[in-house]
């Protein structure tokens, strides 16, 4: 049923009401999200993924299409810290880049802290760069949440109260006043 108002929103039709009339309930979500990203692309809200990648450094650009993570990373740390922060932001707004996740198994104990650290220090990021205090608290919520699931793991003397300890460094950055800079953050990014 998604082909007739695919091909009319091919033609040019945005009217929501329109396309999604006799749709099921899903179907209908799934076309009025096309047509919320199409508008913010339309409005100049949302950069197209490949107008994203081309704005990229080269190396930056040849990891991605070479799907070389090791590359990339190299590549980033290449940049300063704010540079490398902005082109990520970039490309993950964009769509070019998203963070996967990987099945827990194939994980030891050390990468999943590595990972977890990574994911929350970019969320931070990402936050504190364009987060309302919504975003904000509901993220230091979810961080403290976490937190209290790596003190959980392990007794006392283990590895996950450091990743606990991070995660609640983090959590308290984001309850700072906004106006105050905070250098520390420059650097999270590229941290690993």
């Amino acid at each position: 049923m998604l082909g007739p108002p695919t091909r009319r929103i091919w033609q040019g039709e945005r009217d929501a009401s329109a396309l999604t009339e006799g749709l099921d309930e899903q179907d209908s979500e799934l076309i009025e999200r096309v047509l919320e990203m199409i508008g913010q692309y339309e409005r100049g809200e949302r950069e197209l993924p490949d107008e994203a990648l081309a704005a990229a450094p080269e190396a930056v650009r040849a990891a991605i299409i070479a799907k070389d993570n090791a590359a990339l990373d190299v590549a980033l740390r290449e940049l300063s810290p704010d540079e490398a922060q902005q082109i990520l932001i970039r490309l993950v707004r964009a769509g070019v880049l998203t963070a996967a996740p990987r099945a827990e198994s194939d994980e030891t104990a050390e990468e999943k802290m590595a990972r977890l650290t990574r994911e929350a220090e970019n969320a931070v990021t990402q936050a504190l760069a364009g987060g309302d205090i919504a975003q904000r608290s509901a993220l230091a919520a979810r961080l403290e949440e976490v937190a209290r699931q790596a003190e959980d793991a392990e007794k006392e003397d283990s590895r996950w109260l450091a990743l606990a300890i991070r995660l609640r460094e983090l959590r308290d950055q984001l309850t700072q006043p906004v106006n105050q800079p905070d250098t520390e953050i420059q650097g999270l990014v590229m941290s690993s």
